[in-house]
């Protein structure tokens, strides 16, 4: 199973407070950037409140084009690249580059909602259940329940209580995926399934997103 290594990756807490980078912030606000208007519009959404559907329907109305995603199709040899775009207190902006065959460990949101777009290639996204578990040993067994290939342009809506998912690049091609977090995703479990166990784990990135001060 892959796993998401921490060498050369920065821990959540590790930028909260650290923005630098203001031709980065710049890059951003201005209405030339390509992620942009996205931004612009995630920032006007209650999150809270608003429809799953309504959340999935900015992310396929608003494309981002090749210049906007290069900056951000980092790859890394054996697992996949967490890329950060922009962060604030309500939802954060992944891309996520798959090596050919290479899949995400088994994994749920942390109550996070999540939304995921393929920008090129293709993913496979397999759902699971928790058939039963124990938090105080690490005990989980888990049923695969559905499997569905995503192809460029499509989302997926992840929901919490349903979201224990796996995803990774199918075809035996790369793909490059951008994910959409609300709340952002600083703590989850991931799952084995051979071994029937979760653990907690905390997520890093290869590049650091740009987030508004906390």
């Amino acid at each position: 199973m892959a796993q998401l290594v921490s060498v050369g990756a920065l821990r959540a807490d590790d930028y909260r407070m650290m923005i630098t980078d203001h031709r980065f912030a710049h890059d951003f606000k201005a209405a030339t950037s390509p992620f942009a208007r996205l931004i612009n519009l995630l920032t006007q959404v209650d999150f809270a409140n608003a429809e799953g559907s309504t959340i999935a329907g900015i992310l396929r109305e608003t494309p981002i084009d090749g210049t906007g995603l290069s900056r951000f199709k980092k790859f890394v040899p054996d697992r996949y690249a967490r890329n950060g775009v922009y962060r604030n207190e309500c939802f954060e902006l992944v891309v996520m580059c798959w090596p050919a065959n290479l899949r995400s460990p088994i994994h749920e949101h942390g109550g996070s909602r999540g939304f995921v777009r393929v920008e090129s290639g293709s993913l496979i996204a397999e759902n699971y259940s928790i058939v039963e578990s124990d938090p105080e040993t690490g005990f989980a067994r888990l049923s695969l329940d559905a499997s569905r290939t995503l192809t460029t342009g499509e989302v997926e809506i992840v929901v919490p209580g349903n979201d224990v998912h796996r995803v990774g690049a199918a075809g035996g091609e790369v793909a490059v995926s951008l994910h959409l977090y609300a709340r952002p995703l600083d703590t989850f479990f991931i799952f084995d399934e051979e071994r029937q166990t979760s653990r907690s784990h905390t997520s890093q990135y290869d590049i650091r997103p740009f987030a508004d001060r906390f």
